[in-house]
């Protein structure tokens, strides 16, 4: 369910890119401002060039993820319990512990051959940090751990030095 959830929000995300980048913009962001993802993957520099932030209540549950992503399968997500609204920079949370934990974090992996990985919570490793908030840009970093799914027993990816820079719901 998870892995049709994920796929859903970022074919509604690049769904929103590609008709905003229709309209023309009136906010004044920099030209250096580019929402993208970066991040190491075992050792690999990855870059995703589409980066946004999804405002979500699920069965009541306040959260907020970011999505990385280029064109095709692969993407890497982050998912916070915490209200996007009332995030603020400076603001830290750490990867779960148990499944639904308020103010957390779980980091989900989509691969090119579309394999799903995922954070576990018997090994907490890794955060997300905001480092910025504004009307139309989040900023933070992040890293953590990968396991496959849907067992979640093999440690596949260390996720390291991740950086993003999404652009906010409308």
């Amino acid at each position: 369910m998870k892995k049709n959830f994920t796929k859903l929000i970022v074919l509604c995300l690049i769904a929103g890119f590609s008709f905003s980048a229709c309209k023309k913009s009136s906010d004044n962001k920099p030209a250096s401002d580019t929402y993208s993802m970066k991040l190491t993957l075992n050792g690999k520099a990855v870059t995703y060039t589409t980066c946004a932030a999804a405002d979500i209540t699920v069965n009541s549950l306040v959260q907020f993820n970011i999505i990385g992503t280029n064109k095709g399968n692969e993407s890497l997500e982050i998912d916070v319990l915490a209200d996007l609204k009332k995030v603020k920079a400076g603001q830290v949370f750490n990867a779960a512990t148990a499944f639904v934990q308020p103010n957390s974090m779980a980091l989900f992996y989509t691969d090119a051959a579309n394999n799903d990985y995922g954070s576990q919570n018997a090994d907490p490793t890794g955060s997300i940090t905001i480092t910025s908030v504004t009307s139309t840009t989040i900023k933070g970093t992040f890293s953590g751990n990968l396991y496959d799914f849907p067992n979640a027993t093999t440690l596949k990816y260390t996720v390291t030095g991740g950086t993003f820079v999404a652009q906010m719901p409308e």
